[in-house]
Protein backbone atom coordinates (compact mmCIF):
# COMPACT_ATOMS: atom_id res chain seq x y z
CA UNK A 1 0.00 0.00 0.00
CA UNK A 2 1.20 3.87 -0.77
CA UNK A 3 0.09 5.57 2.36
CA UNK A 4 -2.19 8.51 1.32
CA UNK A 5 -1.05 10.59 3.96
CA UNK A 6 2.76 11.79 4.72
CA UNK A 7 3.34 13.09 8.31
CA UNK A 8 5.98 15.14 9.05
CA UNK A 9 7.21 14.67 12.62
CA UNK A 10 7.17 17.59 14.66
CA UNK A 11 10.10 17.20 16.79
CA UNK A 12 11.66 20.47 15.57
CA UNK A 13 8.73 22.60 14.89
CA UNK A 14 10.41 25.09 12.95
CA UNK A 15 11.71 22.39 10.77
CA UNK A 16 8.78 20.96 9.86
CA UNK A 17 6.72 24.20 9.27
CA UNK A 18 9.31 25.47 6.98
CA UNK A 19 8.73 21.92 4.75
CA UNK A 20 5.35 21.97 4.84
CA UNK A 21 5.71 25.72 3.53
CA UNK A 22 8.53 24.13 0.47
CA UNK A 23 5.83 22.04 -0.32
CA UNK A 24 2.99 24.81 -0.54
CA UNK A 25 5.22 26.69 -2.71
CA UNK A 26 6.88 24.34 -4.72
CA UNK A 27 2.76 22.65 -5.78
CA UNK A 28 1.67 26.46 -6.18
CA UNK A 29 4.32 26.95 -8.69
CA UNK A 30 3.71 24.48 -10.45
CA UNK A 31 -0.31 24.73 -10.54
CA UNK A 32 -1.44 22.15 -8.10
CA UNK A 33 -4.73 22.45 -6.71
CA UNK A 34 -4.45 22.95 -3.15
CA UNK A 35 -6.75 22.77 0.08
CA UNK A 36 -5.28 22.80 4.29
CA UNK A 37 -4.33 25.39 6.41
CA UNK A 38 -1.23 26.82 7.32
CA UNK A 39 -0.82 28.20 10.75
CA UNK A 40 0.85 31.86 11.31
CA UNK A 41 2.07 33.11 14.08
CA UNK A 42 2.03 36.50 15.02
CA UNK A 43 4.42 38.48 17.66
CA UNK A 44 2.46 40.77 19.84
CA UNK A 45 4.62 43.84 21.15
CA UNK A 46 4.52 43.39 25.35
CA UNK A 47 3.09 39.84 24.98
CA UNK A 48 4.83 36.37 25.74
CA UNK A 49 2.59 34.86 23.56
CA UNK A 50 1.82 35.31 19.78
CA UNK A 51 -1.28 35.05 18.57
CA UNK A 52 -1.94 31.85 16.00
CA UNK A 53 -4.00 32.51 12.75
CA UNK A 54 -4.62 29.26 10.30
CA UNK A 55 -4.30 30.25 6.24
CA UNK A 56 -6.79 28.78 4.23
CA UNK A 57 -4.85 27.93 1.48
CA UNK A 58 -7.49 27.44 -1.06
CA UNK A 59 -9.30 30.95 -0.30
CA UNK A 60 -6.68 32.97 1.72
CA UNK A 61 -9.15 33.27 4.08
CA UNK A 62 -7.29 33.83 8.01
CA UNK A 63 -9.32 32.70 10.79
CA UNK A 64 -7.76 33.37 13.98
CA UNK A 65 -7.55 30.74 16.33
CA UNK A 66 -6.57 31.73 19.58
CA UNK A 67 -7.88 33.46 22.35
CA UNK A 68 -6.44 36.16 24.09
CA UNK A 69 -6.34 35.66 27.74
CA UNK A 70 -4.04 38.07 28.74
CA UNK A 71 -0.08 38.34 29.22
CA UNK A 72 -0.26 36.14 31.93
CA UNK A 73 -2.76 33.01 30.99
CA UNK A 74 -2.06 29.36 30.96
CA UNK A 75 -2.93 26.15 29.11
CA UNK A 76 -4.46 26.07 26.07
CA UNK A 77 -5.23 29.12 23.97
CA UNK A 78 -7.22 27.45 21.43
CA UNK A 79 -10.42 28.82 20.39
CA UNK A 80 -12.30 25.66 19.38
CA UNK A 81 -15.12 27.38 17.37
CA UNK A 82 -12.26 28.91 15.00
CA UNK A 83 -10.79 25.74 14.36
CA UNK A 84 -14.18 24.20 13.58
CA UNK A 85 -15.11 27.18 11.07
CA UNK A 86 -11.26 26.22 9.68
CA UNK A 87 -12.13 22.46 9.38
CA UNK A 88 -15.32 23.43 7.79
CA UNK A 89 -13.55 25.29 5.05
CA UNK A 90 -10.87 23.04 4.41
CA UNK A 91 -13.64 20.06 4.08
CA UNK A 92 -15.94 22.26 1.47
CA UNK A 93 -12.83 23.05 -0.26
CA UNK A 94 -11.97 19.22 -0.89
CA UNK A 95 -15.72 18.79 -1.49
CA UNK A 96 -16.31 21.30 -3.99
CA UNK A 97 -12.69 22.63 -5.71
CA UNK A 98 -11.12 18.59 -5.97
CA UNK A 99 -7.57 19.44 -4.69
CA UNK A 100 -4.76 17.82 -6.05
CA UNK A 101 -3.00 17.87 -2.35
CA UNK A 102 -4.41 18.82 1.29
CA UNK A 103 -1.68 20.48 3.34
CA UNK A 104 -2.41 20.74 6.76
CA UNK A 105 -0.12 22.59 9.77
CA UNK A 106 -0.69 19.53 12.00
CA UNK A 107 -2.47 16.72 13.61
CA UNK A 108 -2.36 17.27 17.67
CA UNK A 109 -5.02 17.86 20.64
CA UNK A 110 -7.97 18.63 18.90
CA UNK A 111 -7.57 15.69 16.37
CA UNK A 112 -6.36 13.12 18.92
CA UNK A 113 -9.87 14.01 20.42
CA UNK A 114 -11.47 13.12 17.66
CA UNK A 115 -11.90 16.94 16.10
CA UNK A 116 -9.93 19.19 14.71
CA UNK A 117 -8.98 18.29 10.47
CA UNK A 118 -10.05 14.83 11.58
CA UNK A 119 -13.49 14.91 9.44
CA UNK A 120 -11.21 16.59 6.52
CA UNK A 121 -8.48 14.41 6.89
CA UNK A 122 -11.36 11.52 6.04
CA UNK A 123 -12.52 13.43 3.41
CA UNK A 124 -9.66 13.73 1.47
CA UNK A 125 -9.02 9.80 1.69
CA UNK A 126 -12.24 9.27 0.66
CA UNK A 127 -11.51 10.81 -2.64
CA UNK A 128 -8.52 9.44 -3.37
CA UNK A 129 -6.32 13.02 -2.45
CA UNK A 130 -3.22 12.49 -0.73
CA UNK A 131 -2.78 14.88 2.71
CA UNK A 132 0.59 16.19 4.01
CA UNK A 133 0.42 17.20 7.46
CA UNK A 134 2.26 18.24 10.75
CA UNK A 135 1.97 15.89 13.02
CA UNK A 136 3.12 16.38 17.22
CA UNK A 137 5.63 13.94 18.57
CA UNK A 138 2.74 12.75 21.38
CA UNK A 139 -0.17 13.16 18.82
CA UNK A 140 2.08 10.19 16.81
CA UNK A 141 -0.14 7.22 18.65
CA UNK A 142 -3.22 8.83 17.97
CA UNK A 143 -2.60 9.06 14.29
CA UNK A 144 -1.69 5.84 14.09
CA UNK A 145 -4.59 4.54 15.46
CA UNK A 146 -6.68 6.48 13.25
CA UNK A 147 -4.82 6.09 9.58
CA UNK A 148 -3.61 3.18 9.98
CA UNK A 149 -1.89 1.60 6.93
CA UNK A 150 -3.02 4.84 5.34
CA UNK A 151 -0.30 6.89 7.30
CA UNK A 152 3.75 7.18 6.56
CA UNK A 153 5.62 9.05 9.48
CA UNK A 154 9.04 10.84 7.96
CA UNK A 155 11.10 13.18 9.70
CA UNK A 156 11.44 17.01 8.16
CA UNK A 157 13.37 15.75 5.47
CA UNK A 158 12.96 17.39 1.82
CA UNK A 159 14.01 14.35 0.15
CA UNK A 160 12.02 11.84 1.83
CA UNK A 161 8.83 14.38 1.34
CA UNK A 162 9.71 14.47 -2.03
CA UNK A 163 9.76 11.07 -2.57
CA UNK A 164 6.22 10.38 -1.12
CA UNK A 165 4.99 13.65 -3.63
CA UNK A 166 6.60 11.79 -6.23
CA UNK A 167 4.66 7.91 -5.33
CA UNK A 168 1.60 9.79 -5.31
CA UNK A 169 2.23 11.42 -8.56
CA UNK A 170 2.24 8.27 -10.72
CA UNK A 171 -1.03 7.15 -8.41
CA UNK A 172 -2.48 10.65 -9.14
CA UNK A 173 -3.47 11.99 -12.96
CA UNK A 174 -3.37 16.07 -11.67
CA UNK A 175 0.55 15.22 -10.28
CA UNK A 176 1.08 13.33 -13.79
CA UNK A 177 0.51 16.36 -15.14
CA UNK A 178 2.53 18.87 -13.20
CA UNK A 179 5.70 15.97 -13.12
CA UNK A 180 8.34 18.75 -13.01
CA UNK A 181 7.08 20.00 -9.91
CA UNK A 182 9.06 17.35 -8.22
CA UNK A 183 12.11 16.95 -10.71
CA UNK A 184 15.01 18.60 -8.98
Amino acid sequence: MNPSICAIRRGDPVAADALLAEAVSLARTRGLRLAGVMQRDEQRPGRRRCDMDLVDLASGRIIRISEDRGNEARGCRMDASALVEAAALVEQAIRNGGPDLVVLNKFAKAEEEGGGMRDAIAAALTRDIPVLIGVGVLAIPALEAFAGDYCTIIDPDKAAMRAWLDAHRRTRPSYEMASPMLGG
